[in-house]
């Protein structure tokens, strides 16, 4: 590996990984390359969930981000992975969202349409309209070129109506 200058505090994670100084930001380290995304929600999105425990795609044409290489981030909140080498990232995703009943809800990170094990946090709502925060944090190994991720969510009721105020999703 080529050596990497660290700016101003920034602290390697690992031998492929490391984080500014307000640890804000994520790199992933290859040769000297840093392959990043930040994908983030502009305005709220709402999703109504017309069957139980089936998920559904947060899609919306408010998403927006910032890359440093490697990655392509579509207004429809699909992130892809455009570099020619095979890598391994760590995932960050939070979210303020709320319900319109009683539920639980779950957010999860899907990879090429299928679930990322161990991406998936559940949150039980015990109130009507009541906001939270939620969270996932993953890795992610034998990342491809063209592998694409999308944010999904569930409820186990159906009919529930869930609205996000704010999303942000990392990749590094």
């Amino acid at each position: 590996m080529a050596q990497q200058n660290l700016i101003n505090g920034e602290t390697f994670l690992s031998h492929r990984n490391k984080i500014n100084a307000n640890f804000t930001e994520l790199y992933n380290c290859s040769e000297g390359v840093y392959n990043r995304a930040n994908m983030y929600l502009s305005a709220s999105a709402t999703l109504t969930f017309t069957a139980s425990d089936t998920y559904y795609k947060l899609s919306s044409s408010s998403f927006s981000g910032t890359t440093v290489s490697g990655f392509d981030i579509a207004s429809t909140g699909t992130v892809t992975y455009t570099a020619d080498s095979t890598a391994t990232f760590i995932f960050a995703g939070i979210s303020d969202y709320q319900v319109d009943q009683a539920c639980t809800v779950t957010y999860a990170l899907f990879k090429n349409g299928i679930l990322v094990p161990g991406a998936e946090t559940p949150h039980v709502f015990t109130n009507q309209n009541q906001i939270t925060n939620i969270s996932i944090v993953a890795m992610i190994p034998n990342v491809n070129e063209n592998d694409y991720f999308d944010i999904y969510m569930k409820c186990n009721n159906a009919g529930a109506s869930m609205t996000a105020n704010t999303l942000s999703i990392l990749f590094s």
